[in-house]
């Protein structure tokens, strides 16, 4: 019970960021580079997470269930990528990724460790890098919003005719990256369940 709270809690985030950045009317600028990828796990490629379901199934000694996000920690335990779980996806295709600074939280104890040291996207981002190394990967940001003490660097993209969104048939996707003091501490990317 207490993961599927956290999973709505985290849902829910996502959502009153994105409903926040639409009404700042979201500028029609197309996002330059689309991240999909995080270290071996590609956005809804099942493959991509198949080859640890069997060490988590065992670890956890279940099967895994159709809705239900994956929390995997780095080598050094210093950060940890979710890989996240619409309803109606595939049993492994995961529609968004989350990478954050630090350790699940306290009561998340059914992550993963990976032999990475370090999660990083296909267009180079990682945690640590500044604002300026993200304009210098995305270009300016859509919107910027501010979130407690984190500036948010938002994009979007929710063009129909989008040749990206056309090839994985989906509807809106959606890039934060998250900075405490000009470092980026989180990022998330992915598809927008509607």
């Amino acid at each position: 019970m207490q993961k599927d709270n956290k999973r709505v809690s985290h849902l829910k985030k996502a959502a009153v960021l994105c409903l926040t950045a639409l009404a700042m009317n979201v500028s029609a600028q197309s996002i330059r580079h689309y991240e999909t990828q995080v270290n071996d796990f590609k956005l809804l490629r099942s493959a991509s997470l198949a080859k640890y379901t069997q060490q988590i199934d065992q670890q956890y000694n279940l099967h895994t269930p159709y809705n239900e996000d994956f929390i995997f920690v780095n080598k050094d335990r210093t950060a940890h990528l979710r890989l996240i779980h619409h309803p109606g996806d595939g049993k492994y295709q995961m529609a968004g990724f989350e990478v954050r600074k630090g350790m699940p939280d306290a009561d998340e104890s059914y992550y993963s460790t990976l032999s990475d040291k370090t999660f990083i996207t296909n267009n180079g981002t990682m945690l640590g890098l500044s604002e300026q190394d993200i304009i210098n990967i995305q270009g300016k940001p859509q919107e910027i919003i501010q979130e407690g003490d984190y500036k948010v660097f938002y994009y979007a993209e929710t063009e129909a005719k989008s040749s990206f969104l056309q090839q994985y048939n989906e509807a809106e996707y959606v890039i934060e990256y998250w900075f405490l003091n000009g470092t980026l501490t989180r990022f998330n990317f992915g598809f927008i369940y509607p």
